[in-house]
C-alpha cells in the first residue's frame, strides 16, 4: 500500500512549493471551468469536468479501467464531487469535500450488478499558470458496496485511494 502513494505524496510536495510562473490565480481565475485528466491510484484513468469558485468546487467525471490482454476487466465509473477550497498561499489551493461514484461492467470475470462509493477527499492544487493547474488529492475512507454475479459485499477503506490530475481552466 505505501508504493501507491509514494507518487501522491511527491507531487503534493512538489506542487505545494511557490511556482514562479504563475500569476495571481487568487484574482484572475474566480469562476472558471476547468477540464482536468486524472490518474486515480487504483489504476484507472478519468476526465472531469469542474467548476471552480473561490471558496468551493463541484464536478463530475467519467474513468474506467481496461485489461487490454483479455475482457474479464472493463470497468467503467461516474464521479460527482463537491467540496469548499482555502487558498494556502497566492497560488495554492487546499480543497476539502465529498466525493460519490458508481461503476458498471466487468470485474475479474464477474459482471457488476450495481455498485456505489462515498467518502471524503482532501487535496492541494497548485495553479502553474492561471490557465494550467495540477492537483494531487486521496481519499482517508471510503465506503464501498458492490454487488458482482449476484453477491453483495460492503467493505469500509481507509486510506486506499488517491490521485494525481492535470486541468486546463477557462
Amino acid at each position: 500500500m505505501f508504493k501507491k502513494y509514494v507518487l501522491a505524496v511527491a507531487a503534493g510536495v512538489l506542487f505545494a512549493q511557490p511556482c514562479v510562473y504563475a500569476q495571481d490565480a487568487k484574482s484572475d481565475m474566480q469562476g472558471h471551468w476547468g477540464i482536468e485528466g486524472s490518474v486515480v491510484t487504483t489504476g484507472a484513468i478519468g476526465v472531469n469536468l469542474v467548476r471552480y469558485e473561490h471558496a468551493y468546487e463541484i464536478g463530475a467525471g467519467i474513468g474506467g479501467s481496461i485489461n487490454n490482454s483479455s475482457s474479464i476487466t472493463n470497468v467503467f465509473t461516474v464521479t460527482l464531487f463537491g467540496g469548499l477550497r482555502n487558498y494556502l498561499a497566492e497560488n495554492t489551493v487546499f480543497a476539502y469535500g465529498l466525493d460519490f461514484g458508481t461503476k458498471f461492467g466487468r470485474d475479474s470475470g464477474a459482471t457488476i450488478n450495481s455498485a456505489f462509493s462515498t467518502g471524503p477527499f482532501v487535496s492541494i492544487e497548485q495553479y502553474l499558470t492561471p490557465h494550467f493547474m495540477a492537483s494531487v488529492w486521496i481519499n482517508p475512507y471510503y465506503y464501498d458496496y458492490e454487488k458482482k454475479a449476484g453477491v453483495g459485499k460492503t467493505t469500509n477503506r481507509f486510506l486506499s485511494a488517491g490521485g494525481v490530475g492535470f486541468s486546463y481552466n477557462f
